[in-house]
């Protein structure tokens, strides 16, 4: 998927254009990566509800879960997390990536999502090395995502800023899309400024 995210990043930033990369949830190991692996290209990174400094790795067991058996621990943990508000957890070697809601793709590809999360150099000695301006976004009724892992990110990442919406949950352009815009502009904004003196 990263390689892919190299390619589609070089084939409409060309040249020596630089970009600002947004990513949200499942996104943001990917922006923070591309932000390491081009830092010379990347003016700023927004990153929304995209958790702690910490490795991806598959859920515990998954490779055992096939077809129906699969399917009903996906749901429970859907199920959990609206019913309580859980926060998303962690098993030893990173976070996993957990579902708010159903999707309309097949389990299938939820499955091999899930199962290929393998990022063990996303430590937080891999964010220390990013000093590209970021934003960090967090919506307050985020479910998947706590303030604790948000706060731990802004005191990993060396330029970041964290702003909380109080009305939004994980989907945060969604519940609060022009607060989401305001903040955003006023940040490109203030480090496109910078950069230019």
């Amino acid at each position: 998927l990263f390689r892919d995210v190299l390619a589609s990043f070089a084939a409409l930033v060309p040249g020596e254009r630089r970009a600002v990369v947004f990513g949200h949830s499942y996104g943001c190991p990917f922006s923070v990566a591309l932000a390491r692996t081009r830092p010379e290209r990347v003016t700023t990174l927004i990153l929304v509800a995209g958790g702690g400094p910490t490795p991806l790795a598959p859920p515990p067991n998954s490779q055992t879960k096939t077809g129906a058996k699969w399917v009903m621990a996906l749901l429970r943990r859907i199920l959990e997390c609206k019913a309580r508000g859980s926060h998303q957890k962690y098993n030893p070697r990173g976070k996993s990536l957990r579902f708010r809601e159903a999707y309309d793709v097949p389990s299938y590809v939820l499955q091999h999502v899930m199962t290929g999360q393998i990022w063990p150099e996303g430590d937080a000695g891999f964010h220390r090395r990013v000093t590209v301006p970021t934003l960090l976004v967090y919506g307050m009724r985020d479910c998947l995502v706590s303030l604790v892992e948000e706060c731990e990110m802004e005191r990993t990442l060396p330029k970041s800023y964290l702003e909380l919406v109080p009305g939004a949950g994980h989907a945060v352009m969604l519940d609060t899309p022009t607060i989401l815009n305001t903040m955003t502009e006023r940040f490109i904004n203030k480090w496109t400024t910078k950069s230019k003196r």
